[in-house]
C-alpha cells in the first residue's frame, strides 16, 4: 500500500512512523501494493485519535481513540481486516449465485 501519514496537532517521530508503517504492511496481503491509504493522526484533549482510510475497490475506513497512539494502530488493523473479509465474502457469494 502507498501510505500517506497526515498529522493534525500531533507530531509523529521517525521511530513511531516506522512502527506504523511496519504494522500497516500486514494489510498488503488484502490490498494491492499500489492501493492508496491515508493515516490521519490527531490530538483532542488528552486523547489521541487515529483514522485509516484505504481506497481499494471498496473503500474501507476505521478510526480509534485512546490515551496511547500505539494502542490505536492495534485497534484499527483488525477493523479494516474485518471490513475487507466481509466485503470479500459478499462478492464470492454473489458470484456463486
Amino acid at each position: 500500500m502507498k501510505i500517506e501519514i497526515v498529522c493534525r496537532d500531533y507530531h509523529a517521530d521517525e521511530k513511531q512512523t516506522a512502527l506504523f508503517l511496519k504494522k500497516l504492511k500486514r494489510l498488503d496481503k488484502y490490498f494491492g501494493a499500489e492501493t492508496p491509504a491515508r493515516l490521519a493522526l490527531r490530538t483532542e484533549g488528552g486523547q489521541y485519535g487515529m483514522e485509516l482510510t484505504v481506497q481499494g475497490a471498496q473503500p474501507a475506513r476505521a478510526e480509534a481513540e485512546s490515551t496511547d497512539m500505539n494502542k490505536n494502530i492495534d485497534l484499527i488493523i483488525p477493523r479494516i481486516t474485518r471490513q475487507f473479509r466481509k466485503e470479500h465474502t459478499k462478492t464470492i457469494a454473489k458470484r456463486e449465485q
